[in-house]
C-alpha cells in the first residue's frame, strides 16, 4: 500500500512538473491590438487579429478602389509600436498584392519592455484571370504591325496599331483609378507597359508605343491582385511601309 501510495505521488509530481513546463504565460494571448482598420475607404475594412499565431489578417473588397490605404490602429493599454506609425501607408495596393515585395511586421512593447511582433496578410476574393490566347497551339507566332510614324507625302502621320486579348472578367478602371495592365516582355526578360489601353465586356485593346523594337514577345495582363501570362509569344514586325 505504501509503495502504490508513492508511486501515486511521485506521479503526480511529475504531471504537476509537466504541466508547468508546457503551459504557455496567459499573457501571450493577451488582446495587444485593440483594433486594426482601414479608413480611407468607402467603407470601413476591419482586420481579423490573431493572439495565436501573431498575424493581422485584413480582407479587401474584390476591385478596391483605392491606390493606397491609410490605417487606424488601436492598442490595448500598456502597448506602444516600435518600427512603424500607426498611420502607415500601403501606397500601391495593386504592386503590394501582385509583387508582395516585403511583409508588414508591427512590433508592440508594452510596459515591461517585453516585444511582440504581428505580421499584415492583405488578401482579396478576386478570381484568377482567364484569358483567351492569341492563336492555337503548333500554329505560326502571330504577327502584329507595330505603332509608326508613315508620311505618304502629305506630312508625317502617327499609326497605331494594337493587341486585342479577348476575356470577360476585365473591368478597366473603378473609382477613375486604372486597375488593368498590358505588358510585353522581351527575350532579356524586360517588360514594357503599353499604357494605352481600351477596355470592353469582351476584351482588352492595348496599343503599342511608337517604334517599339520589332521581335518575339511574350505578353502579360494584370488585373487589381491577379495577373497572368499567356502561353504563346506574339511578333512585333514593322508595318507596311515604313523605312
Amino acid at each position: 500500500m505504501k509503495k502504490f501510495a508513492l508511486l501515486l505521488a511521485l506521479g503526480t509530481l511529475l504531471l504537476s512538473c509537466s504541466s508547468d513546463e508546457d503551459t504557455i504565460p496567459a499573457e501571450s494571448y493577451q488582446k495587444s491590438i485593440a483594433s486594426f482598420k482601414v479608413i480611407n475607404t468607402p467603407e470601413q475594412i476591419t482586420a481579423v487579429v490573431s493572439e495565436v499565431d501573431k498575424k493581422i489578417v485584413l480582407t479587401l473588397p474584390y476591385y478596391l478602389g483605392a491606390t493606397a490605404i491609410e490605417l487606424d490602429i488601436q492598442l490595448a493599454t500598456g502597448y506602444t509600436l516600435v518600427d512603424r506609425p500607426e498611420n502607415k501607408l500601403i501606397q500601391d495596393v495593386s504592386d503590394y498584392l501582385l509583387n508582395k515585395k516585403e511583409a508588414l511586421v508591427y512590433t508592440l512593447k508594452n510596459e515591461k519592455g517585453e516585444l511582440k511582433k504581428y505580421t499584415l496578410e492583405i488578401v482579396t476574393y478576386q478570381p484568377d484571370i482567364v484569358v483567351k490566347e492569341l492563336y492555337n497551339e503548333g500554329a505560326k507566332v502571330k504577327e502584329y504591325p507595330r505603332t509608326a510614324t508613315l508620311d505618304w507625302g502629305d506630312g508625317p502621320t502617327v499609326i497605331e496599331n494594337s493587341i486585342r486579348i479577348a476575356s470577360d472578367q476585365i473591368i478597366k478602371r473603378v473609382n477613375g483609378i486604372e486597375i488593368t495592365k498590358v505588358f510585353f516582355i522581351d527575350a532579356t526578360g524586360k517588360e514594357t507597359e503599353l499604357k494605352k489601353i481600351s477596355t470592353s465586356k469582351t476584351g482588352i485593346n492595348a496599343y503599342f508605343p511608337e517604334n517599339m523594337a520589332v521581335g518575339e514577345y511574350q505578353v502579360r495582363v494584370e488585373n487589381y491582385s491577379r495577373s497572368v501570362l499567356l502561353k504563346r509569344p506574339v511578333k512585333l514586325i514593322k508595318m507596311q511601309g515604313e523605312k
